[in-house]
């Protein structure tokens, strides 16, 4: 049965700037696009942070689907809107600037089982210690917090969780929240192996 998925193309920038590049756990290098009861959940990772955003308004995925990022790559901050037709293992993404469609490509879905990722959502506790963030990591998790926003005001409210991980989060973008990981080896240590 094929499903057509209509979501912001500000999610799909926003995905895009936590999913892997380059991983040989090659289920990384795409935006998972998970069914939930009432809504969908739409997730990247790279092992070092994590982009998770769900979504009420897309209810008819029957199963988790990952989609490469060279497929989601043709979407550009010019477009408004993407349209993702998932069909089996067949998928079609089309950009739309001003309502109109642009560049179609096709592909297939990735094979493989993403990352169980709600193992790794942090329980933010008030009395954590802050941790060291990378700084590339935080200005991706403020320009993906300031895409879902719909803002230019590229700024994020940290909150911690034991072994310095940071919870990212804005009120503007209600839905959404990055994980960002402790530089620590042992902790980024912990969360890879918690991927895999």
């Amino acid at each position: 049965m094929s499903t057509t998925i209509k979501l912001s193309s500000n999610i799909i920038r926003a995905a895009l700037l936590h999913a892997a590049v380059k991983d040989v756990r090659y289920y990384l290098g795409g935006v998972l696009l998970e069914p939930s009861s009432n809504g969908l959940f739409i997730v990247a990772t790279d092992g070092h942070r994590m982009l998770v955003h769900r979504d009420y308004t897309v209810t008819s995925l029957e199963q988790p689907t990952i989609i490469p990022t060279e497929l989601l790559k043709v979407v550009k901050s010019s477009h408004d809107a993407v349209e993702i037709i998932v069909d089996g293992d067949k998928l079609t993404v089309t950009p739309f600037k001003k309502g109109k469609a642009d560049l179609t490509v096709s592909g297939s879905r990735i094979d493989g089982r993403f990352p169980d990722w709600r193992r790794i959502v942090p329980t933010v506790k008030a009395d954590a210690a802050p941790g060291i963030v990378d700084a590339r990591y935080a200005h991706d998790a403020a320009e993906a917090l300031r895409l879902m926003a719909g803002d230019a005001n590229p700024v994020w409210a940290p909150r911690w969780a034991d072994g310095g991980i940071a919870l990212m989060t804005r009120d503007a973008a209600p839905h959404t929240f990055v994980v960002v990981m402790d530089m620590r080896e042992t902790v980024g240590t912990a969360y890879v192996r918690a991927l895999i």
